[in-house]
């Protein structure tokens, strides 16, 4: 973690070569998409079938770049998913999943429309993930049952984006691997993609276009 903010600090100290520099924090809320899908197993049938997920992020990003830019963020994520497991031959069996993670995007993006005060964005890039104490609870054991927690996980993130004067709003699609691997019998069972959605509020604390300042100093010249 600490190599991470180390090249975001970095980053940030060379952002000036350029053009343009903006830093700040952000937060928002995710959801992540349910699912029903029945798994064979020998003669007995699993069915799982998920709420969406709900959550919240919270952390830094920074934008270097005009209208080509990289946007590297660091941000807090914890989101809760609740489950219903059911086997042919026992009561139903609940299962809930909390994520609690440290993400890592490292976006490139375009501005389609950029004026002063207001610009419109699209992104895309890949999204690194690090367990911070995710946990899995089942109401009952389950035999033969096996859960794994990876440490980390990459996937990809794309959206749309919005800045009004200082404030900046994004909605984004994410498609990253599950941190848990579950098994049943030895058969995987969750072998599909977290897909989620996340819309966040950002505030630009700092910011930095160099060429504005060169433009502001040419004027002032020219009016001595």
């Amino acid at each position: 973690m600490k190599k991470i903010v180390f090249v975001m600090v970095f980053t940030a100290l060379s952002a000036t070569v350029f053009g343009q520099f903006t830093f700040g924090v952000k937060a928002g809320y995710n959801t992540s998409l349910g699912f029903n899908k029945d798994w064979k197993f020998d003669a007995s049938n699993l069915n799982i079938k998920s709420d969406l997920g709900h959550g919240f992020q919270a952390g830094i990003f920074m934008r270097i770049g005009n209208r080509w830019y990289a946007q590297p963020e660091l941000y807090y994520n914890m989101t809760r998913t609740d489950y219903e497991i059911k086997l042919s031959d026992i009561e139903n069996i609940d299962r809930a999943v909390t994520l609690s993670t440290v993400d890592l995007p490292i976006m490139v993006g375009y501005k389609i429309f950029d004026k002063d005060n207001f610009n419109m964005r699209v992104m895309l890039g890949p999204k690194f993930r690090f367990d911070a104490g995710s946990f899995a609870k089942n109401s009952e054991e389950m035999e033969d049952w096996k859960e794994v927690a990876k440490k980390a996980q990459i996937g990809l993130t794309a959206g749309i984006g919005f800045d009004f004067w200082f404030m900046t709003l994004d909605l984004r699609y994410d498609l990253v691997d599950r941190l848990y691997t579950t098994s049943l019998k030895d058969n995987k069972i969750n072998v599909n993609p977290i897909n989620a959605f996340n819309i966040s509020l950002g505030w630009k604390i700092i910011e930095y276009d160099k060429n504005k300042n060169k433009k502001k100093y040419k004027n002032k010249n020219n009016n001595d």
